[in-house]
């Protein structure tokens, strides 16, 4: 585990440290669904559709079309902006200061860095702000609101192209039937009496 101390011994912005692995994560970073921080829960196909959050969130706050969002992004070459996104949440909802720090460290590595292996597309000025608040240990839930703001044009940009698949939408029919059965059914029950057979 990469220890507190040599995670803030860097100083210097342009540093090129060593970037952090899996192996240095807490578990439930690697496990967790990828539930946008505002959520308590899976957001469910059918309430997309009246959710107040932009839809980029909602889609990606349910777990098949995340993966599925997931897969076309790969396919267009823009995986990191899915990726940086997951992370962020996982940020926020991490519960201690420690393993803030450690994902704060990683999403830098990995994203925002110079020559970031995943490098995404964020302003130079958003970078350093980021970079100071982690310098000087400010790991506060808003560390990465400014970043997540910027990709946001990006993933609604992609999700424009993605909500047109046949892969979206045959998805998305399907789950309508399958409330709508449900629903069918719900009433049917409504309408029998059961009674107590116990003697």
């Amino acid at each position: 585990m990469v220890s507190l101390a040599s995670l803030l011994g860097r100083k210097k912005h342009k540093s090129k440290a060593r970037p952090i692995s899996a192996a240095d994560l807490p578990s439930f970073i690697l496990t967790k669904a990828p539930i946008h921080s505002k959520f308590s829960k899976e957001i469910t196909p059918t309430s997309i559709e009246s959710c107040d959050e932009p839809l980029y969130v909602c889609v990606l706050s349910n777990n098949t079309l995340h993966d599925m969002l997931k897969e076309f992004a790969r396919a267009e070459v823009s995986i990191e902006n899915v990726r940086i996104w997951d992370a962020i949440q996982n940020y926020r909802t991490a519960p201690n200061y420690e393993e803030r720090l450690q994902l704060a460290h990683h999403i830098y590595n990995t994203f925002l860095a110079p020559d970031a292996p995943m490098e995404v597309n964020i302003t130079k000025k958003t970078i350093e702000a980021v970079w100071k608040n982690i310098e000087d240990g400010c790991m506060c839930e808003w560390l990465f609101d400014r970043v997540e703001k910027e990709v946001r044009e990006c993933l609604e940009d992609m999700l424009k192209r993605f909500i047109q698949t046949e892969e979206y939408q045959s998805f998305m029919e399907q789950c309508k039937k399958e409330k709508r059965k449900s629903q069918r059914f719900s009433q049917v029950l409504q309408g029998f009496k059961f009674v107590d057979v116990n003697i």
